[in-house]
């Protein structure tokens, strides 16, 4: 399947490649609810069969089951990672 550009490819958990324009709000949500189908997945039939699946690491699986552990399916949602801190340079005047 041919992407173009901003454009992203993305695999549910059925295994399956749906297309996606990068950075929308139905990235983030079908995102979201991947990971959540993928953790009752993986506790359900162990972490090698979502890799299988969705087509990622088995390490994002398992970070994945970790956050889930410690705060539930809301811990599973997409964070930004906009820097809270933006620190500007000072530009040195021309003479």
């Amino acid at each position: 399947m041919s992407t173009p550009s901003g454009y992203t490819i993305e695999h549910d958990i059925k295994g399956e490649a749906r297309k996606f324009r990068c950075g929308s709000k139905e990235l983030r949500e079908f995102r979201n609810d991947r990971r959540k189908a993928a953790v009752r997945l993986a506790l359900e039939r162990g972490v090698g069969k979502v890799v299988e699946l969705i087509r990622c690491s088995a390490r994002s699986v398992r970070n994945w089951l970790i956050r889930w552990r410690r705060g539930g399916e809301a811990a599973l949602d997409e964070k930004s990672r906009r820097p809270k801190n933006v620190r500007y340079l000072e530009r040195e005047k021309v003479d």
